[in-house]
C-alpha cells in the first residue's frame, strides 16, 4: 500500500514482511548474538545503531545495523541494584556523547552509564518506588531534550521531567490521578519529545489513545485513537497504545495490543496499518525511514524495510 504524506513528492511504504536483524527467532539466549523478551528500543544515527532493552537479560544491547551480535552498553546480565547492575530494563536511549539512559523499572530509576563505563549512576528516583516527586514507580519510557539535557519518564499516571543533578522531578503531565479527563494520563507508556512544538506525544495505554500534551499545559489534545475508553481497532481505534515515535515529517507511528504498527499522517486521526509485528513494545526509525520493532516472545527484533 502507498501513502501519501503531506510533504510533496514524498510517498511512504513497507515491506510488510520483517526480517530479523537482531536476535535469533524464537530463541531466548543469554550470549552476544541472542535476545531475550527485548522491550524498548531506539536508533542512533552517528553510530547507526539499535539500543535494545533486552528485557529478561537485564543488560542494554548496542546492535549496529548489519551486525551478528550484539554488545552490552549497560548492565552486566543479572538481575540487581548494584551499580553495574539493572532489574528488567525497559527502554535506552543514547545522548550524542554515546551516554545511555536507562529505565530501570524494576528497581525504580533511570541510570546514566557514561560512554564505555561498567557501572552507571543513578539519573533519578532511588531504587525504592513511590509516588512523591522524589520517588519513580515502574518507569518504563524515557524520553530526552537534547537541549536542556531534561529528561521525561512515564511512570504510571504521570510524566516527570528530570534536569541533571536534580534531587526531585517535576510532573510535566498528569498526576492527577489515572482517569480519562483531559487533565489525567491512564496507564502512560510511550513517549516522544518534539522539540518544534516543545510538546510531549503520550501513549495513554488503558485509555487507548495517543495525546500531545505542550509543555507547560494543564490538558492534553488528542493525537490518535478514539475518546471511548475502550479498546478499538483500524482505522481509527488503538488498543493499549505502547511505544510511539515521529519521524521528520511529524507523522506518527504506534505499536498496539493489537499486535501492529499503525501510521497516523501528521494532522489525521485516522491511521493505517503499515506492519504486524508480534508482540511489540519498542519501534524505532533510522535516516531511511526503515521502521524497526521488538517482538518480546520472540527474542528478536525485526525490520520493515521502506520500499
Amino acid at each position: 500500500m502507498l501513502i501519501a504524506s503531506l510533504r510533496p513528492n514524498v510517498t511512504l511504504r513497507w515491506n510488510l514482511t520483517g526480517i530479523t536483524v537482531a536476535g535469533t527467532m524464537g530463541v531466548c539466549g543469554q550470549t552476544a548474538a541472542y535476545l531475550c523478551s527485548p522491550h524498548g528500543l531506539s536508533f542512533d544515527p552517528l553510530s547507526n545503531a539499535l539500543y535494545i532493552a533486552d528485557n529478561s537479560n537485564h543488560r542494554i544491547q548496542k546492535w549496529v545495523l548489519g551486525a551478528t551480535y550484539g554488545t552490552t552498553v549497560a548492565g552486566n546480565g543479572t538481575r540487581g541494584s548494584s551499580p553495574n547492575q539493572l532489574s528488567y530494563p525497559t527502554h535506552a536511549i543514547v545522548d550524542a556523547d554515546g551516554n545511555v539512559y536507562v529505565s530501570d523499572v524494576m528497581n525504580h530509576r533511570i541510570q546514566l552509564w557514561p560512554n564505555g563505563a561498567s557501572s552507571g549512576v543513578t539519573f533519578a528516583g532511588p531504587d525504592f518506588p513511590g509516588s512523591s516527586d522524589t520517588l519513580l514507580l515502574n518507569p518504563l519510557y524515557i524520553t530526552r531534550d537534547s537541549n536542556s539535557g531534561a529528561l521525561y519518564v512515564t511512570a504510571g499516571d504521570r510524566v516527570i521531567r528530570w534536569l541533571p543533578n536534580d534531587t526531585k522531578g517535576t510532573i510535566v503531565a498528569g498526576g492527577n490521578g489515572p482517569g480519562t479527563t483531559p487533565t489525567q494520563l491512564y496507564s502512560a507508556s510511550g513517549l516522544y519529545f518534539d522539540s518544534p512544538s516543545n510538546s510531549l506525544y503520550i501513549g495513554d495505554s488503558y485509555a487507548h489513545i495517543i495525546v500531545r500534551w505542550p509543555l507547560g499545559a494543564s490538558t492534553w489534545t488528542l493525537v490518535a485513537g478514539a475518546l471511548t475508553g475502550m479498546c478499538g481497532y483500524p482505522p481509527a481505534g488503538l488498543c493499549m497504545p505502547s511505544a510511539i515515535t515521529l519521524d521528520p515529517m511529524d507523522n506518527l507511528y504506534v505499536a498496539d495490543g493489537n499486535g501492529r504498527i499503525q501510521l497516523f499522517l501528521a494532522g489525521s486521526n485516522s491511521g493505517t496499518v503499515i506492519a504486524m509485528p508480534s508482540f511489540s513494545y519498542g519501534i524505532a526509525l533510522d535516516n531511511e525511514l526503515n521502521l524497526y520493532a521488538t517482538e518480546q516472545y520472540k527474542h528478536r527484533v525485526v525490520k520493515f524495510a521502506r520500499l
